[in-house]
């Protein structure tokens, strides 16, 4: 919930504001700004808090006493863990838009490392385990080793380390000759070509994948640790 007066967000069913004391009689206007809360005891009554991580100071929403966050060891590594799941959280959503699922379901998984119970970690876990899913992997050609064909992209991983990965969505022309798949890729001045066992196999699943059609999936695998 979000404080009726000065609209910074509050934990739920909070009687005063941690920021500005003052006490909450309504709901308060939606901000969207999310903020994630460190938990910690009042020093005055016992009431068990969730404060602002990146406060220095609180008000007790139970008995309206103000308190420096800073006297606590405790609540000081505990806003250290909330702050870092905040930017393991924003981290993870940027590695989405870039279609990067592995690097989202890492981040995730390190949340869920410093909090368990992390709601959002859990659900964006699941969500991302089933876009990262491998349904084929293909042996490749050049500077290439191994691609994985995924829902939707596929990762090349090259003989240095390093990989790149290819949108589905993005890919038009697709074309398969004598072990080498070759496609148009959005943004690309020129078509692309793979060197790529199976390319027929490769170019059909990604020809069905554009459609939303894929292989059925061994939910067991998902349940195991990468």
């Amino acid at each position: 919930m979000f404080c009726s007066r000065c609209g910074k967000q509050i934990a739920d069913e909070s009687l005063f504001c941690y920021f500005c004391g003052a006490k909450q009689s309504m709901p308060a206007p939606e901000n969207k700004n999310v903020i994630s809360f460190a938990s910690t005891t009042c020093p005055n009554c016992s009431g068990q808090l969730k404060i602002n991580a990146k406060s220095n100071s609180a008000y007790c929403p139970y008995c309206n006493s103000k308190f420096m966050l800073n006297l606590s060891d405790d609540l000081n590594n505990a806003k250290g863990a909330a702050l870092e799941i905040e930017n393991l959280l924003a981290e993870a959503k940027k590695y989405e838009k870039k279609s990067d699922t592995e690097a989202a379901l890492q981040c995730y998984k390190k949340v869920l490392e410093l909090d368990e119970e992390n709601a959002e970690a859990k659900e964006s876990l699941a969500r991302v385990k089933l876009l990262n899913y491998v349904y084929l992997k293909s042996k490749m050609f050049g500077d290439y080793t191994v691609m994985e064909l995924r829902k939707e992209s596929l990762t090349c991983h090259k003989k240095d380390g390093s990989r790149e990965i290819w949108l589905y969505r993005k890919m038009t022309d697709l074309s398969y000759f004598f072990g080498y798949m070759e496609f148009t890729y959005k943004g690309d001045l020129s078509s692309t070509v793979l060197g790529v066992m199976d390319e027929k196999e490769v170019v059909t699943f990604i020809r069905n994948a554009q459609k939303g059609i894929f292989p059925p999936i061994d939910k067991d695998l998902l349940d195991e640790d990468d």
